[in-house]
């Protein structure tokens, strides 16, 4: 579904401006004209609903954009519209204009709500994934992941962890 630009959340914009589009999953089950469930035909002889996951642009260009199976094209389509298309490019201005929008022309406490906002959201939901997309990323291009040593204040001891801000600036300078 394709927002207009004043119409996006403080998530969905922040989304946007990181080029991070979430997963979505969807579950289906597959019936016969006769009504008998047929899954066991796609899922290896098990009885069970099949779960496809992927971004909302895996889903349109797998099942909308080519041709396939009618009633999979509406059930995907329907499942679609219920979400957001985060495939949208904004330049320096379109940022400036939804900032005045959403703190009623940068008003000063709207300006610390909206950017706690997008930091606790840059924080909470996104670094993780895009730490763990960083990390596969790496091991797929055989990569050597960087590390940082901590020391422990409490009982002295050094403690190394995998440096994810490093592998981030490489893989995402910008």
């Amino acid at each position: 579904m394709k927002k207009q630009l004043f119409d996006l959340t403080i998530e969905e914009f922040t989304s946007v401006l990181l080029d991070y589009q979430p997963t979505l999953e969807l579950s289906f089950c597959c019936y016969d004209e006769k009504g008998n469930f047929i899954n066991k035909q796609i899922t290896d002889s098990e009885d069970e609903e099949v779960t496809v996951r992927g971004t909302y642009s895996d889903f349109y260009n797998a099942f909308l954009k080519k041709p396939c199976n009618n009633g999979v094209k509406e059930a995907v389509k329907g499942f679609l519209d219920s979400h957001f298309d985060y495939d949208m490019q904004l330049n320096r201005l379109d940022i400036y204009n939804y900032l005045e929008h959403i703190t009623s022309n940068f008003h000063e406490e709207r300006i610390r709500i909206v950017l706690n906002e997008m930091d606790c959201f840059y924080n909470m939901v996104y670094l993780e994934d895009i730490d763990s997309d960083v990390q596969e990323q790496y091991i797929e291009k055989g990569w050597e992941i960087p590390t940082i040593t901590r020391k422990n204040k409490i009982n002295g001891q050094d403690h190394t962890f995998e440096d994810f801000e490093a592998m981030r600036e490489k893989i995402y300078p910008c």
